[in-house]
């Protein structure tokens, strides 16, 4: 039973790394004419970038990071979200911490939309919410008005 909750684990890691890599592509795509200086990181599967927290020495590692200049200022943090038993323990483990520090982007599955905004208005987190999607074109982002 182990090797199977291992194998999961790491099909489930792997998934993750994938959707955040589209989902940066398809919401942040810089650098662009607009904002040459701006460039974006995922930090899955492996951390690339940390974002410091007003806390001395804490860090957060949002799942996605778009750095802006050449202080490499954090302006958007992203989190995506696979499931949804997972947004009630994200909130104040990395929701929260990365809304202090930058822009707040949360992206759900489209049929998680409801769920979300709930969980969002209750827990007052200060964020963007977006849906995605799978389409063949690949990966579909839209801002949740």
């Amino acid at each position: 039973m182990a090797q199977v909750t291992n194998y999961m684990a790491a099909e489930r890691q792997a998934n993750a790394a994938f959707y955040a890599a589209e989902v940066a592509k398809a919401a942040f795509p810089y650098p662009n004419d607009e904002h040459p200086d701006r460039s974006w990181h995922v930090n899955l599967p492996e951390i690339t970038v940390e974002v410091p927290l007003p806390e001395r020495g804490a860090v957060i590692t949002p799942d996605i990071v778009v750095l802006e200049g050449t202080d490499k200022t954090a302006v958007f943090c992203g989190e995506v979200v696979m499931f949804k038993d997972d947004m009630e323990i994200e909130v104040e483990t990395r929701w929260r911490p990365a809304s202090r520090v930058s822009t707040l982007v949360v992206f759900v599955p489209v049929g998680n939309v409801k769920e979300a905004k709930q969980l969002i208005r209750r827990t007052r987190v200060n964020c963007l919410l977006y849906s995605y999607r799978w389409t063949p074109m690949g990966v579909d982002v839209s801002p949740v008005p």
